[in-house]
């Protein structure tokens, strides 16, 4: 199947029965307890239930050039066929801009013999009582988990904006100077800072390329490996 039908097909058969209760941290990680139904194809009421943890790290701000940042670490190609998909598809994407980033582990996989309305009705209704304000219920395609979980947390980044771009301002971040955020400039002293030995020099030129800043720094950047030279 083609990868836009693919992901088209996925998405049109995703059901978000529970979403989370909180915003993801603006300044901390978040962990959101997944859990995923699918019915088992070629068998009768059988229901195959997922269940993970999905953590995202503290959301940053990064430059128009570091667009791909929405990294799906343990996510696998369908994740990726997705986010491609959506920037053909969405008109809105600048939440893309604030290069949040997750890393999916699954834990726990069990079919069980029962209709799907049943069962996810039953989950549903355990998962209100744990009263776990960072679970979610999804249900969707046996084999394209991946992009439901994908559109999850995309749907959950869109949620979290209102409140991380405002306590993101509130301490200056977006304040730009030459063009660039605050926020990227920290991020950019830190990664400086950092480089204690030329082991450390090929992450930081990529990290600049990625940005699109390495001409910014290049002075800087060329004068550590000035003072690294003949260490390696």
């Amino acid at each position: 199947m083609d990868p836009q039908e693919k992901v088209a097909h996925a998405l049109a058969n995703t059901r978000v029965l529970l979403y989370p209760r909180q915003a993801l941290a603006t300044f901390g990680s978040t962990t959101i307890n997944y859990y995923f139904l699918a019915e088992i194809m070629d068998r009768v009421d059988e229901v195959r239930l997922s269940t993970g943890k999905i953590t995202a790290e503290r959301p940053k701000i990064i430059t128009r050039e570091y667009y791909q940042s929405v990294m799906l670490e343990g996510f696998g190609e369908d994740a990726f066929d997705y986010i491609n998909w959506l920037k053909s598809n969405d008109d809105n994407l600048r939440f893309l801009e604030y290069g949040y980033q997750f890393k999916k582990e699954e834990a726990f996989q069990q079919t069980y013999k029962e209709p799907m309305k049943a069962f996810a009705d039953k989950m549903y209704a355990r998962l209100k009582e744990e009263n776990d304000s960072f679970a979610s219920l999804v249900v969707g395609i046996d084999n394209l988990q991946e992009i439901s979980l994908a559109s999850l947390m995309v749907d959950v980044i869109k949620g979290s904006i209102p409140t991380n771009a405002m306590e993101m301002h509130n301490r200056k971040l977006f304040e730009e100077e030459q063009g660039i955020p605050r926020g990227v400039r920290d991020e950019m002293e830190t990664a400086f800072n950092s480089v204690d030995g030329p082991s450390k020099m090929d992450a930081l030129g990529d990290l600049l390329r990625r940005y699109g800043l390495f001409e910014y720094y290049q002075d800087r950047f060329y004068y550590l490996i000035r003072k690294f030279q003949g260490q390696r």
